[in-house]
């Protein structure tokens, strides 16, 4: 009675002890293919930190080249350079359609204000430092985002156009009675160049009155505040 009540017990399987040897065998090159790989980036990370202390460092605050060069140099050829390529496009490029001086006057003064108050200006007051270096060099150094620098810089630019057609007039006109040549003859035409040389001369002209009258106005301030 007592085999009947009695529970019948299973003995455990042996285990396949060639089964295990071939897990362990192979969980045994896995972690020597991993030290490998670890080993192998090791290598490669010392390798590309040695290459780069061998290289110079970049320093992001080095001068360059370009900011060697002295801030009137630069002021001066961007005006030079802008004047001659305002001659080029306008004056050239509209003497052939627009027979009137006055009127070619007008057109070239007014794309001339336009250009130093959306990009000259601008330009100016971007690449400058704390410093301020280039507010001597720009009539208005104020951001073109303000509508009321082009009443300025408009009529200036007239005065300056206006001013490069009379030297032009000037210089013909006493070429003419030297030589005794016919009344109205043009001897030295209106070309980029001179064109660009004459504004810019007229330009620091103007530039040196409107620094010298600020530099009176801040002298007057600081003897009143004395």
């Amino acid at each position: 009675m007592l085999s009947y009540h009695m529970k019948k017990t299973k003995t455990p399987p042996k285990k396949n002890q060639a089964n295990d040897d071939k897990i362990l065998e192979y969980y045994e090159l896995k972690q020597e293919a991993v030290r490998e790989l670890a080993s192998a980036l090791k290598e490669t990370e010392e390798e590309s930190q040695s290459k780069t202390k061998d290289k110079p460092a970049i320093d992001p605050y080095k001068i360059d080249k370009l900011s060697k060069i002295p801030t009137w140099i630069k002021a001066f050829f961007v005006k030079y350079w802008t004047a001659g390529a305002i001659c080029f496009f306008f004056f050239w490029g509209l003497g052939y359609y627009i027979s009137s001086m006055e009127n070619l006057i007008l057109i070239t003064a007014l794309a001339t204000g336009l250009i130093i108050d959306f990009l000259v200006t601008p330009a100016f007051l971007h690449f400058e430092s704390d410093k301020k270096e280039y507010h001597k060099y720009a009539m208005v150094p104020v951001s073109s985002k303000k509508i009321w620098t082009l009443l300025i810089n408009i009529p200036i630019a007239f005065i300056e156009v206006y001013g490069v057609v009379m030297i032009y007039a000037f210089i013909n006109q006493a070429y003419v009675n030297s030589q005794g040549l016919e009344e109205g003859t043009v001897t030295l035409a209106v070309e980029p160049l001179l064109y660009g040389l004459f504004f810019l001369v007229i330009d620091l002209l103007l530039l040196f009155f409107k620094n010298m009258i600020i530099g009176m106005i801040q002298n007057v301030r600081n003897t009143t505040k004395k």
